[in-house]
C-alpha cells in the first residue's frame, strides 16, 4: 500500500514536470482590476498596469478591446495595438480614463481584454507554433457630485544638503480624492547626531499639492542656521489635529560644492498674448544635470518696460538626477502694454541661467478679445455694410435702366 502511494506521487511528479512549459508559459497582468471611487465629471486618471510572461521568447501583438459601461472612457498609453518585444518578460502599459463632463453620477463596470498572439503565427497563416495569450483588467468607476479630499502620507523623506542651503523634505501623497490634496501643516524638529538635543523647530503651512487620483512628492524647503555635521529630523505631516506620518532621518550638512548640483533651464514660456485680469501661466522646464536629487523653483521677474513690477515664484519641485520637470509660476497684468519675464531656477547651493520671454496684454474687449481685435470686428462689419448698400444701389440702377430701355422700346 506504501508502495503503491510512493509511486503514484512520483508519477504525478513526472507529470508535472513533463508539463511545466505549459503551466508555467502564461500571461498575468499586475494589477488585475482598476476600482476608482469618488470620481467627478471630466475627471482625468491613469494608472500603470505591468504584463508578464514566463518565456520572452518572442515578440507577442496584443490587440486591445474595452468591454462594458466604461468602454468609451478607456484607452491605452501603447495604443489599442501594440507589441510586446521578445526578450522582456515585464511590460509596462498605462491606462488613461476620460469621464465625459455629462456623465451621470452613479457605477460604472467594465473591462480592458488584451489578446496576444506570437510573431510564428503571423508569418505561417495560422499554421504552425504560435502563442495566444490573454489577460483582462476589470474595470469599475463611481461618478459622484460631491467634492472628496481624501488622501494618505506614504512617506517622509530627507537627503544630505550642503552648507547654508534650506533642508528638503519630500512627502509623498497617495490622493484618492477628487481634489488637489495635500497636508495642512509639515512641522520640523532637527536635533543633535546623537538624536538627543532639540536645536531648531519649525512649522511649514504652505507648500504645493498633489492633482486628484495621482501619487506625488510635495517638496519642503526648512530653513536652517546649522553647521557642517550629522543631524536627526523629525518630521510630522499632519491633517488639521491630526498626525497623518512622522519620520526620524538622519541627514548631513556638507561642504559647499561637495553635492555637485548643477541644472539647466531649457525652456521659458507663456501665452504670448493676453488681456488685462487674465491669469498668465509660466512655465519652466528645468532639467537636473547634477549627481544628486534636489528641489528646485522657478523664480520670475515681470518687467514693463525697465520697471520691476513682480517676482513671482513656482512651488518647490523635486527634481531628481538627470529628470526633467515643469516648473509653474503665475501672473496677473493690471494694465495693458507689452511684457518682459527674466526667469531662473533656484535649487541648493545654486541656480541656473537667465532666460527671457515677451508677451504683450490687452484690454478686454468684445468676447473676450484683446482691444485692437475688438476694433477691429466692428470697423470691418461697417465697411462690409457700407460695401452692400453700395453694390444694392449699384443693382438697382442698372435694373431701373434696363427696365426703361425696355419701356421706350415697347412705344415703338
Amino acid at each position: 500500500m506504501k508502495i503503491s502511494k510512493i509511486a503514484s506521487m512520483i508519477l504525478a511528479s513526472i507529470l508535472f514536470l513533463l508539463n511545466a512549459d505549459k503551466v508555467f508559459a502564461g500571461l498575468g497582468i499586475s494589477p488585475s482590476q482598476m476600482i476608482t471611487p469618488n470620481l467627478s465629471k471630466g475627471s482625468h486618471v491613469e494608472r500603470t498596469f505591468v504584463l508578464s510572461r514566463s518565456n520572452p521568447a518572442e515578440d507577442l501583438y496584443f490587440k486591445v478591446t474595452a468591454e462594458g459601461s466604461t468602454k468609451d472612457w478607456t484607452t491605452l498609453d501603447k495604443g489599442m495595438e501594440f507589441t510586446m518585444p521578445k526578450g522582456q518578460q515585464r511590460f509596462s502599459i498605462v491606462v488613461i480614463v476620460n469621464i465625459p463632463k455629462d456623465a451621470a453620477n452613479g457605477e460604472y463596470k467594465g473591462g480592458i481584454r488584451l489578446e496576444s498572439s506570437s510573431k510564428s503565427s503571423d508569418k505561417t497563416g495560422g499554421s504552425g507554433a504560435s502563442i495566444s495569450l490573454s489577460a483582462l483588467i476589470q474595470t469599475d468607476f463611481t461618478i459622484t457630485g460631491k467634492q472628496v479630499l481624501e488622501y494618505e502620507v506614504s512617506s517622509i523623506g530627507t537627503q544630505n544638503i550642503e552648507e547654508g542651503s534650506p533642508l528638503e523634505v519630500s512627502v509623498t501623497i497617495i490622493n484618492t480624492g477628487n481634489v488637489e490634496a495635500r497636508p495642512t501643516k509639515v512641522h520640523a524638529e532637527v536635533f543633535d547626531k546623537l538624536n538627543e538635543k532639540l536645536l531648531e523647530s519649525q512649522d511649514v503651512t504652505e507648500m504645493g499639492s498633489v492633482e486628484p487620483f495621482e501619487t506625488g512628492d510635495i517638496a519642503i524647503l526648512v530653513p536652517t542656521k546649522l553647521k557642517i555635521d550629522q543631524y536627526w529630523a523629525r518630521i510630522s505631516a499632519y491633517r488639521g489635529d491630526v498626525l497623518l506620518k512622522e519620520e526620524n532621518l538622519v541627514f548631513e550638512i556638507v561642504e559647499v560644492g561637495s553635492l555637485q548640483k548643477n541644472g539647466n533651464l531649457k525652456e521659458l514660456s507663456c501665452n504670448k498674448r493676453v488681456s488685462v485680469g487674465e491669469i498668465v501661466k509660466i512655465t519652466g522646464v528645468f532639467e537636473n544635470t547634477g549627481q544628486s536629487d534636489y528641489a528646485a523653483k522657478l523664480a520670475a521677474e515681470i518687467y514693463k518696460g525697465e520697471k520691476l513690477l513682480k517676482v513671482v515664484e513656482s512651488e518647490p519641485v523635486n527634481v531628481g538626477k538627470g529628470k526633467t520637470e515643469n516648473l509653474i509660476a503665475y501672473f496677473t497684468p493690471e494694465t495693458p502694454g507689452n511684457y518682459l519675464i527674466k526667469a531662473h531656477v533656484a535649487y541648493s547651493g545654486g541656480k541656473s541661467s537667465e532666460k527671457e520671454f515677451k508677451f504683450s496684454v490687452g484690454n478686454p474687449g468684445v468676447l473676450g478679445l484683446a482691444t485692437e481685435r475688438a476694433v477691429f470686428i466692428p470697423v470691418l462689419i461697417a465697411v462690409l455694410a457700407v460695401v452692400a448698400i453700395a453694390s444694392t444701389a449699384i443693382y438697382l440702377r442698372k435694373k431701373n435702366g434696363q427696365l426703361m430701355i425696355f419701356n421706350h422700346e415697347k412705344r415703338f
